[in-house]
């Protein structure tokens, strides 16, 4: 159970980490597509440990974070999807979101 709000967190540093190089902010940024990867391991993990962790209790207990698991998985499913593109340019310090959606890697 108490690995929901770890799962939760973890999920909303890794989005919060990349945030400025997503093309909110025009020019190169910061490149922490690599940590962010790392959170959104870790949330998913922990999602999945709460779900097995849950077995053991009541059924009712199951039910509910297993459906809280579920919406965790697929919000870190759809942030694993925002980060792929990044992932091309992980071994440059800076890059910068193109109009296309692709990323420019800054040596």
């Amino acid at each position: 159970m108490r690995l929901v709000p770890v799962s939760a967190g973890a999920l909303l540093l890794s989005a919060s980490v990349t945030g400025e190089a997503e093309g909110r902010y025009p020019g190169y940024q910061e490149n922490h597509a690599g940590l962010a990867s790392l959170l959104l391991v870790v949330a998913v993990a922990a999602a999945v440990g709460a779900l097995v962790a849950a077995r053991r209790g009541p059924r009712a207990r199951f039910v509910g974070v297993g459906l809280v698991c579920c919406v965790l998985v697929v919000a870190g499913a759809w942030r694993g999807r925002a980060l792929e593109p990044m992932l091309d340019c992980l071994g440059y310090p800076r890059v910068a979101q193109q109009q296309d959606g692709s990323y420019r890697c800054a040596p």
